[in-house]
């Protein structure tokens, strides 16, 4: 694979040893990859890639004529492998949330490609745009962190969720990048993520210029939700958002639940 003498940082990243990119370029072979995409919203010097965290680097990739995302393990990653990301892709896969994980060494997963664009830059066009423009999109991110609690899995990320959750199609939302998840913390998806878009969050005060919610009554539903972790609680937090769309209080109260 070409890849690995053209550009090694992104097989070997940051150190680029060229003989590591190599052996990387024969593992993504090996497991079917016909050849790496040079696209993303991210940059890794010269070049674009679909993402870049701690302890990865993500990029586009293509076999049999599909376009899939691989990601590769850092050099310099606190994880030594990831394989702990890949069995918690397996299990989120299961319940109908995120990537669908494809194959998987210790340095290297193989997964779908969500097409779609990261949560921050859908808000930042939606919030030129009427409030219910976001409303499914938030909707449908809501519904994919009810059934991880449900599931007893804790994402660990959502209380940033720009780089976490992608919007297809300006309809619908997807989770992503479960690398930070766990089975051993009590869930708290549902709680972080509203919290995030409403409650002094990155994007509450965005949110607060379009939906007039009541921030006080969403505080109360969310409490409540976290003490039970049911159905119920979790359909009424819903109903605060949706019947409140065009009415109640502007802006929100700052506050946490979790």
């Amino acid at each position: 694979m070409e890849l690995a003498s053209e550009h090694p940082e992104l097989l070997a990243y940051p150190t680029g040893d060229l003989d590591l990119a190599f052996k990387r370029a024969k593992v993504l072979v090996d497991m079917g990859i016909e050849e790496v995409i040079l696209i993303g919203g991210k940059t890794l010097g010269k070049v674009k890639v679909l993402g870049k965290g701690k302890s990865s680097i993500v990029v586009a990739c293509k076999t049999k004529g599909k376009i899939l995302a691989a990601k590769i393990r850092r050099m310099d990653s606190p994880r030594s492998s990831l394989k702990r990301e890949a069995e918690a892709l397996i299990s989120v896969n299961e319940i109908g949330v995120g990537p669908r994980l494809l194959s998987y060494t210790d340095d290297v997963i193989i997964m779908d490609l969500i097409p779609g664009e990261p949560l921050r830059m859908f808000l930042a066009e939606a919030s030129n745009a009427k409030p219910d423009r976001s409303l499914g999109p938030l909707l449908s991110a809501m519904i994919k962190a009810r059934l991880l609690d449900r599931a007893g899995i804790d994402h660990g990320e959502l209380h940033d969720p720009r780089e976490h959750v992608v919007v297809i199609c300006g309809s619908l939302a997807e989770i992503i990048d479960f690398g930070s998840s766990s089975t051993q913390r009590r869930p708290a998806n549902v709680t972080k993520l509203i919290q995030a878009l409403f409650i002094g969050g990155p994007y509450s005060k965005v949110l607060s210029r379009e939906w007039k919610v009541d921030g006080r009554r969403l505080m109360e539903m969310l409490r409540i939700y976290k003490r039970r972790m049911d159905e119920e609680s979790f359909g009424a937090t819903l109903e605060v958002l949706e019947k409140n769309i065009t009415s109640g209080k502007r802006g929100f109260e700052k506050g946490a639940v979790v």
